[in-house]
């Protein structure tokens, strides 16, 4: 092979070795051996000066680097990835290496001074190399080096003393929980601009990272043990990222933080600072400020105050993160001055009432308030007018539901947490207490009275329940699904889809499609999609109603469409329901009101009042009459006269109202066919004992 120039065997998996003539291919400038799992030994490079590129990566049974006995001035990449290899060669002193990779090699302790010694490198990465204790300190000076990264050395404990890289662009440190020292910046590294120290041992960094003023992204996530920010931080005027969540032994900002003019993002998340400082109101160009808490940290803590610093001189800020603070005195009044505020995040706070300024935050759109146990009111028309997705407890959602849809017309996504009423002790809700039915029949009650085709959806998410009984139509792992609908589906008495959608992530993505008659291509089909966040794994209930949300194609009518399909974009198998509402009907429904509390509150309808039975494939949607909405005041008075828990006083979602325990249904019904069965075998037994005596 004297004129071989490329040899690529990746992912031979049953190569074991190389014939030795390898060594002697004078004219060979790439080697690919990548992914040779079984390959253990390669034999010595004798003649191969015009080498340039060796891939060793994914050779896990590779023992020794091999063996090189001449100059190879031309080899410029290198990559080795064996956990069995343990140094290697020296002989890389010759080699003019301008990139190299070491991944996942084990035992390897330390790297010999000569491969540095060319100071042609550019590119330098160590990943999970967890046996390495020491960077030499030629490393240090590499002038040409632009990019360092060293990922998941848990055992390394020792960089050069100082650094002096002037071509240097981007440091990434992570995951070295054993490095407890960064080294001083020598020289001119104004190329610097971003610096990534987290999760390392860190204690503080030292005063000439002043120096780097290139430097635009400050990484120091997960560093536990840094306690301190040096003064000189405040001299880095280009530093437009700073983060620091999860440094949990850090209780101070440097005083002079005001002076970082083009800071974009201060995350302070996880941290102990408990006052920062009053020049951070200095900072224009601040769109995110996060000084959030876990509850944990806030119990190791012991509840320390938390002083909200002046808002007004925030007028960039977009995003405002306070969860899980005791804030000394509550949200200033001065908050609605956040004019481009989009984000508020106030969940497990200590806050009591939102201050009245808040309605004249005209960009919020996402108020997190789940876990606010002081927090017993939610007055709608104090909430800012383009809000579309509020978290809030079950108590919260219960109390409020009514007022949230009618006051806050843009709202779509409410996330309710099973937080329960302020005055219990584990601040929880049972799920005994839940009741996922009457809460859905609740808003969705309240959406048919609001006009509410002013919305094209309205989302509803509750954590890990199941899907009700109320949907007719259930599937279980489907990433797609589909469902007939009945010739006459759509009266006037239609009121939208339901659908339910339970999945492990935090991203909804669902579609739904109505497909028309005799519309092979479906170039009539009807879509609407859903696409929203969320901050938590949960159970979704989406309604949509029609017409608005799909809009009318020319010349068709909703009967038109015979088949409702709903999929995710995420190609996911699935938990889905889906369930057509209509208004109630109301003559069942006040015959069971006359029932249960008395016929004074309901009067007798009118013989001649209309019902709308549709029967589908599989079940029957019922309707009433709008009419029926004029006593719902009465009803209220009625629920709140009797409290009753277990019958319902106004069934919106499909069948008349009824007892919520099915299980109880079914077994009332099992006991009623015993009895009949018993009483004609009576009935048969004195017929033929009559016979006889006759």
């Amino acid at each position: 092979m004297p004129i071989l120039e490329t040899l690529n065997l990746f992912y031979c998996k049953n190569l074991e070795e190389v014939h030795p003539s390898l060594g002697h291919c004078k004219m060979l400038t790439c080697l690919n051996l990548n992914g040779c799992v079984k390959l253990k030994k390669l034999p010595k490079f004798v003649a191969m000066e015009s080498l340039e590129t060796l891939l060793l990566d994914e050779c896990t049974s590779l023992e020794e680097f091999p063996d090189i006995c001449g100059d190879m001035p031309r080899l410029s990449k290198l990559v080795v990835g064996s956990p069995r290899i343990r140094s290697l060669t020296p002989s890389l002193s010759s080699a003019a290496l301008n990139f190299m990779e070491l991944r996942g090699c084990n035992k390897l302790a330390t790297l010999p001074n000569s491969v540095f010694e060319s100071q042609q490198l550019e590119h330098l990465s160590i990943i999970r190399c967890s046996g390495l204790v020491e960077i030499p300190t030629s490393l240090g000076v590499q002038k040409k080096l632009f990019r360092l990264a060293i990922d998941g050395c848990e055992n390394l404990k020792t960089l050069p003393s100082y650094i002096q890289m002037e071509s240097l662009q981007l440091i990434d440190l992570t995951n070295c929980p054993k490095v407890d020292t960064f080294p001083e910046i020598n020289g001119d590294m104004h190329y610097l601009e971003c610096l990534t120290l987290s999760s390392t041992g860190i204690r503080e960094l030292p005063s000439s990272i002043g120096n780097l003023s290139g430097l635009y992204d400050l990484n120091l996530n997960g560093c536990e043990d840094l306690v301190s920010l040096p003064n000189s931080l405040c001299n880095l005027m280009n530093l437009q990222y700073l983060h620091l969540d999860g440094c949990k032994k850090l209780e101070k900002l440097p005083e002079n933080i005001g002076n970082l003019q083009e800071l974009g993002i201060l995350d302070a998340t996880e941290t102990a600072i408990s006052q920062p400082p009053t020049s951070i109101t200095k900072l224009g160009k601040l769109t995110d400020l996060r000084f959030s808490r876990s509850h944990v940290l806030q119990h190791v803590l012991h509840s320390s105050s938390f002083i909200l610093p002046e808002l007004s001189g925030l007028s960039s800020l977009t995003d405002l993160q306070l969860s899980n603070l005791n804030i000394l005195g509550g949200l200033p009044e001065e908050l609605g001055s956040l004019l481009f505020l989009d984000e508020l995040n106030l969940s497990g706070s200590n806050i009591s009432c939102l201050p009245k300024s808040i309605k004249q935050l005209l960009h919020l759109q996402c108020l997190d308030l789940q876990f606010c146990q002081n927090l017993n009111e939610l007055p709608g028309e104090q909430l800012p007018p383009n809000l579309t997705d509020l978290y809030l407890d079950y108590h919260l959602f219960l109390k409020s539901i009514r007022d949230l849809v009618t006051k806050c017309l843009k709202l779509h996504v409410l996330s309710v947490s099973w937080c329960g009423h302020e005055k219990s002790e584990c601040g929880t809700v049972s799920m005994s207490q839940v009741n996922v039915l009457k809460s859905l029949q609740q808003l969705i009650r309240t959406c048919i009275q609001c006009d509410f085709h002013q919305r094209d959806f309205f989302l509803t998410s509750f954590p890990e329940v199941r899907s009700p009984e109320l949907f007719h139509f259930q599937f279980i792992n489907k990433y797609q699904i589909s469902i007939d609908l009945n010739p006459s589906w759509y009266t006037d008495k239609f009121m939208g889809f339901t659908i339910c959608y339970g999945d492990n992530t935090t991203y909804v993505s669902v579609v739904a499609t109505l497909v028309c008659k005799s519309d092979p291509e479906r170039k009539h089909s009807l879509k609407y999609v859903i696409k929203c966040w969320l901050k938590s794994s949960v159970m979704c209930f989406i309604y949509i109603p029609l017409w608005h949300a799909f809009g009318n194609k020319e010349g068709k009518n909703p009967n038109d469409y015979y088949l409702f399909e709903v999929s995710s974009d995420l190609r996911k198998e699935l938990c889905w329901g889906i369930r057509l509402e209509y208004e109630n009907k109301n003559k069942r429904w006040r015959r069971k009101q006359r029932a249960t509390q008395g016929p004074k509150l309901f009067p007798v309808l009118p013989k001649d009042t209309a019902e709308y039975d549709i029967a589908t494939d599989r079940g029957l949607c019922l309707g009433y009459e709008e009419n029926a909405l004029e006593v719902d005041q009465a009803a209220m008075n009625a629920q709140k006269e009797h409290n009753s828990q277990n019958v319902e006083l106004i069934g919106v979602c499909g069948s008349p109202s009824r007892k919520m325990d099915d299980v109880s249904r079914k077994r009332k019904r099992k006991r009623n066919r015993k009895k009949k069965r018993k009483v004609a075998a009576a009935t048969d037994e004195r017929s033929l004992h009559d016979k006889r005596v006759t």
